[in-house]
């Protein structure tokens, strides 16, 4: 079978689950193909199953090679290599089942211009995320490019369920495989003492401190706990936000901005992106998530996994992951005074807040640890024809 995604192992979530998908295929499909810009290093094995080396089909936009006669001649080879080993591919495709990595990698495969036996679209968005910035793409051109796959594979249940509900789509057979996290990373950062970790982040010891992660952009709500910073802190004088992410030009640059000037208060940093997510998650005393639209957070899977208490927003797939007053504590981002009344809930009641942490760390181990994506893949495959 063949895997094509625009994107794999990148510091942003959709890359790294794409990843983990990848070593799931990996550890159960002796002949996986993967298409993709990039190559990427997979270990040997993973959650103690031994993975398959894929055969790689790296295939990326066209480069510039100058106007000179030697750009030109670089310039022809280049796409006579390109257009063989594209011809090449297509041809196995079309006897192939072809999954292909979400929303983002959609143009990317059309630009293969392949006909496979079979295609498959894993959806890693709920209907809400095309509402907002960047992606404010109108919702029936995402039904009709969803409904030219013959499968449709959901990270989320309740994502599953609104896409479904469409008539478009209501036929189209679909599969549930949630993602999971890097639990290894997580394991070996939470192994050392909190001080000691956010010594090595260049964090004080003597905060409560308040992870918020994600890119600051309108889709995550980031301006709704700002625009209620002032009162938290009232309440929680020791507290300190991290803002953890990377700030879009048109929403997010005017916020951090507003941050830097003090706009919103004092205690509050904001970090561009990170490699990774997991060491500020493993420091924190609490996650704070207002985001308007999931379909299955990674960082929430990561606080999860880590034992970090999480207070979040109700936003789609995130219920199946955070089941109120026992794995943590939800909130309408209409309804910011239950953010704040969560806030200072889980970091004034600290034993109430631990015993929602080893619940949710219970739950993402039966539910959506690594070691479950594994068992669940060989029945992904089957589903798929290709077992």
């Amino acid at each position: 079978m063949f895997y094509v995604s625009a994107y794999l192992g990148e510091a942003h979530g959709s890359a790294k689950s794409a990843r983990d998908f990848a070593k799931a295929l990996l550890a159960h499909c002796g002949d996986t193909r993967i298409v993709c810009p990039r190559t990427e290093f997979f270990d040997s094995s993973a959650a103690g199953y031994p993975l398959h080396e894929p055969i790689w089909y790296r295939t990326e936009a066209r480069k510039r090679y100058g106007r000179g006669w030697v750009g030109r001649v670089r310039g022809r080879l280049d796409r006579s290599f390109r257009h063989l080993m594209r011809s090449g591919m297509r041809r196995a495709m079309h006897r192939e089942v072809v999954v292909v990595n979400g929303w983002a990698s959609i143009s990317y495969w059309r630009s293969l211009a392949a006909a496979p036996k079979r295609s498959a679209l894993i959806v890693r968005e709920s209907p809400r995320h095309f509402e907002y910035g960047t992606r404010g793409t109108p919702i029936s051109q995402v039904i009709r490019e969803f409904a030219t796959f013959d499968q449709l594979i959901f990270v989320s249940r309740i994502g599953q369920e609104e896409w479904t509900r469409m008539p478009e789509l209501s036929a189209k057979p679909s599969f549930c495989f949630p993602n999971c996290c890097e639990e290894e990373e997580v394991a070996s950062v939470s192994s050392g003492e909190r001080d000691a970790i956010r010594s090595g982040l260049g964090l004080s010891g003597d905060e409560k401190m308040i992870i918020c992660p994600g890119a600051v952009e309108e889709r995550k709500g980031i301006e709704i706990v700002l625009r209620n910073w002032k009162g938290i802190k009232k309440k929680l004088p020791t507290a300190r936000l991290i803002i953890l992410g990377k700030a879009t030009p048109d929403y997010g640059l005017p916020l951090v901005e507003g941050v830097a000037a003090g706009k919103y208060g004092p205690s509050i940093t904001h970090i561009a992106e990170q490699p990774s997510a997991i060491p500020y998650i493993c420091a924190a005393d609490m996650m704070l998530f207002p985001s308007r639209a999931e379909a299955l957070p990674r960082v929430i899977l990561e606080a999860m996994a880590a034992g970090t208490p999480v207070v979040a927003s109700t936003a789609d797939g995130i219920p199946e992951l955070i089941d109120h007053n026992r794995t943590g504590l939800l909130f309408d981002w209409n309804e910011p005074e239950s953010m704040v009344a969560g806030v200072v809930k889980a970091l004034t009641e600290p034993t109430q807040a631990a015993a929602w942490a080893d619940a949710a760390r219970r739950r993402y181990d039966e539910r959506f640890s690594r070691r479950r994506q594994m068992e669940r893949m060989p029945a992904l495959l089957s589903w798929l024809g290709v077992l």
